[in-house]
């Protein structure tokens, strides 16, 4: 997906390359959006404060051609249905942000409370006991449940050439950038 040469656009490169790294709260955005033909891999997403995330959805609507503006404004309008009935205003990048991070912590804060029960953690316990859960990571590491997992979660199967094209580009990264090899090697030393 080429963008137009507007303002529109470059505003929107320049959010989704220098992302606001004092935001405690980020969502995940995907540079390239996957409903206009990006990919879901990690070179094609980017941790954006929740403002932000909302400002670059809207800068879309005025940056991509005419073939990808329903999707571009499907995008931006599931983000701002977080209407009140009864009530007469938009949601502004500000209001949702807000509304983002103050629901992250209220979730957070219940789960922790949740948590401290001893009655709900012994239910928890009996429902799900440590050697089910040990069975079940070890299942879940498998290749073919990854697999699997991963093809319920996109929807699609890659094709073996996309499938080398992904590998070649991790290969290719693994070489090139030191933080990520030093990242990998970690993961894999445990």
């Amino acid at each position: 997906m080429r963008l137009k040469a507007n303002k529109y656009a470059r505003w929107y490169r320049s959010i989704v390359s220098n992302p606001d790294a004092s935001a405690t709260y980020t969502e995940t955005h995907h540079v390239h959006p996957v409903s206009m033909g990006g990919e879901d891999t990690p070179e094609n997403r980017v941790r954006l404060s929740a403002r932000q995330h909302f400002v670059a959805h809207r800068l879309l609507t005025k940056a991509v051609p005419k073939k990808w503006n329903d999707q571009a404004w499907a995008a931006l309008r599931s983000m701002a249905m977080m209407r009140i009935p009864g009530r007469d205003f938009n949601v502004t990048s500000r209001l949702y942000e807000d509304m983002r991070v103050k629901h992250a912590a209220r979730t957070s804060k219940l789960a922790k409370l949740r948590w401290q029960d001893p009655e709900y953690r012994a239910k928890q316990a009996a429902a799900y006991p440590t050697e089910k859960r040990r069975e079940a990571a070890l299942k879940g590491c498998r290749p073919d449940v990854v697999e699997k997992k991963r093809q319920a979660l996109i929807g699609r199967k890659h094709s073996e050439e996309t499938k080398q094209k992904m590998r070649d580009a991790r290969i290719k990264r693994f070489a090139e950038d030191p933080d990520y090899k030093a990242k990998v090697l970690k993961a894999l030393n445990g």
